[in-house]
């Protein structure tokens, strides 16, 4: 685990090494999730909706996006996040956030029958994020669950797929991010950005033939097979961005 956390450090660093001068984006993104109790969607939507007044009163400087799962195992569960953040972002803004806890204490935890905090890695060197700001309207999350000592494996089918994407200009935006604290070890979530469901309509031409035409049958077929050895489990879902119980601070 310690020399996959090198790797990926190293790749955030080659990936924004070119850029210009001004301080980038961190890659850490806080991810809670949320499963309202039994009959209390509504009461809990409600105080979400209080707690997000809470921060738009106070003027926090930090965008806080919520979605609904609307399909896979977690259907009807809640997803918030504040992403591309610095490590050192928590510690300037950890008194704000020990309000913020108290204020979602009162207003949202009654409705709560459980929640998981974790941390994620967004990994911009094999992602291809959409061209224009703000957040899709659905997104499609694979979760990949890779097989312990497979990581190098897994990661070097990721980058050899992303490279394919850009050589063959393949139609599809997407964001990788890696599970760093919390859950399950090593973990992979790949993140698909759709703006409405006609998006979801399979990509042409197929992925396997865009890695044929990248590579040859015979590389996109030592790669599938790679990939299919490195990972334990697979499972999706489709996550419904829900603008009126999330917060972006003014001039976001």
């Amino acid at each position: 685990m310690l020399r996959t956390r090198v790797f990926l450090a190293v790749s955030w660093v080659l990936a924004v090494a070119s850029a210009a001068p001004q301080e980038m984006p961190g890659n850490v993104a806080q991810v809670v999730f949320i499963k309202p109790k039994a009959g209390m969607r509504q009461q809990l939507e409600q105080g979400a909706k209080r707690h997000m007044d809470w921060h738009r009163q106070h003027k926090d400087t930090w965008t806080w996006a919520v979605w609904e799962v609307i399909a896979g195992d977690r259907t009807g569960d809640y997803v918030a996040a504040t992403l591309n953040h610095h490590w050192k972002d928590f510690d300037d803004h950890a008194q704000f956030m020990q309000a913020d806890v108290a204020d979602a204490n009162t207003n949202i935890m009654p409705y709560v029958e459980s929640e998981a905090a974790r941390f994620y890695l967004m990994h911009p060197e094999m992602s291809r994020p959409p061209d224009t700001p703000g957040f899709s309207t659905f997104s499609e999350a694979l979760e990949f669950r890779v097989k312990a000592g497979a990581e190098p494996e897994f990661l070097l089918v990721m980058g050899k797929v992303h490279e394919a994407i850009q050589k063959t200009d393949w139609p599809v935006r997407y964001i990788w991010y890696s599970l760093y604290i919390g859950g399950d070890h090593p973990t992979y979530v790949l993140l698909l950005p759709r703006n409405n469901w006609t998006e979801f309509k399979p990509v042409e031409p197929p992925f396997l033939a865009m890695l044929e035409k990248a590579f040859g049958r015979l590389e996109a077929d030592s790669l599938m097979k790679m990939l299919t050895k490195s990972v334990e489990s697979q499972r999706s879902e489709i996550i419904m961005f829900r603008p009126d119980l999330s917060y972006i601070p003014a001039g976001q």
